[in-house]
């Protein structure tokens, strides 16, 4: 028993190694050279039982209905291609047997016996069934509703036309779809990740621990970056060497962003942008600009976006000037804001003019004296 009480048990703990093996000799086995302790396999897994943790997916639900459906589809073809007759016994002149096999034909040739048609009572139907009888048209859609129940799929999530009046109900049935399918994705998520990282730990084994320099791409809005993986550094404090950003002692997850990248998505999110740009002053339309061009399928998308930038840049007003004039013209007509209680001049260490002014006059010369800072702050 340890200090804390915890009790200690020996337990088995997996290790993973890696073999090479040619017919019955081993040819090397060592450890994984891989951080994680699972097997180079992935499985895709749609649900799994609770008491066996047997995996199964939609289709084991599906597979009667689809059965009922083959065999009905089947026996329909069957029967509009079968053919019934009733006839009397040697009124053919030929065996039963050669008979059956001609008379399947579309182009049968029957030779009656003529002693025998002559014969009171004598008889020789043919008969085809070619029309679908509505009880077999009714089975066939009612497997074929079975399986699409089954599936959770309602009609507007497939872009088919359903029993939705309105864009409200389209959007409720589209929901109610991927609710239904959230567990699955959810499995089919966890199992992408998983891939992920594995392919991760193959491109970690590939640098090894030499330095490198990796080019992270950006997109039409954010700038591309480099950074210096592997890179031997020295700690001022303790003088100890060690690797910047060293991959061989690092544990990294991958994590997924599903994000749409088809044409019909970034067309539905231009169009919504666009719908709420639209009610924007000017100066927040050109900042959006960007945003909205790197959503558009246009060539040259980089250089339009950066073409956007400079020139809003460059349409932005030097304001300093008017600012200080108005700001001086405030004080001017309201003293009262000044920190000094109204003395104005004393603040910007403005001398009191000997001679007696007009208005006007103090006006222009305080005014001159303000803005003075302000033209050369603007330079």
């Amino acid at each position: 028993m340890a200090a804390n009480g915890a009790l200690l048990f020996a337990a088995s703990v997996p290790r993973m190694r890696r073999a090479f093996v040619v017919g019955d000799l081993v040819v090397r086995d060592e450890p994984t050279p891989y951080p994680h302790q699972k097997f180079p396999y992935v499985p895709f897994f749609g649900f799994r039982e609770d008491n066996t943790g047997i995996p199964y997916g939609y289709v084991r639900n599906m597979k009667y209905a689809q059965d009922n459906l083959n065999s009905t589809n089947s026996k329909l073809r069957w029967g509009l291609s079968a053919i019934r007759t009733v006839r009397t016994k040697g009124i053919v002149d030929m065996s039963d047997e050669q008979f059956r096999r001609n008379i399947a034909r579309v182009d049968a040739d029957i030779v009656l016996n003529k002693i025998e048609a002559a014969q009171p009572g004598a008889r020789f139907d043919v008969s085809r069934d070619f029309e679908l009888s509505a009880q077999h048209w009714q089975m066939l859609q009612d497997s074929r509703a079975t399986i699409r129940q089954i599936s959770g799929i309602t009609p507007s999530f497939m872009g088919n036309r359903g029993n939705a009046t309105s864009g409200r109900q389209e959007s409720i049935q589209v929901e109610q779809s991927n609710q239904s399918l959230g567990l699955v994705m959810d499995n089919f998520r966890q199992s992408r990740s998983l891939v992920g990282e594995l392919l991760l730990a193959m491109i970690i084994e590939d640098l090894g621990s030499d330095e490198q320099t990796v080019v992270i791409e950006g997109d039409a809005i954010t700038q591309g970056r480099t950074v210096v993986i592997n890179r031997p550094e020295t700690d001022p404090v303790t003088g100890k060497a060690y690797l910047s950003n060293d991959l061989q002692n690092i544990r990294l997850k991958v994590a997924l962003e599903d994000v749409p990248s088809t044409n019909s998505y970034r067309s539905q999110q231009l169009g919504a942008m666009s719908e709420a740009v639209k009610s924007l002053p000017p100066e927040y339309q050109a900042a959006v600009l960007p945003f909205m061009v790197s959503l558009m399928d246009i060539p040259f998308k980089d250089k339009v976006i950066e073409k956007s930038k400079k020139s809003e840049c460059r349409k932005r007003p030097n304001k300093s000037r008017r600012v200080s004039r108005r700001r001086c013209r405030t004080h001017w007509q309201n003293p009262a804001t000044t920190s000094n209680g109204g003395n104005w001049r004393s603040r910007n260490n403005v001398p009191r003019a000997k001679s007696r002014k007009s208005k006007r006059g103090r006006y222009k010369s305080a005014c001159r004296r303000l803005t003075r800072p302000c033209r050369r702050a603007g330079r």
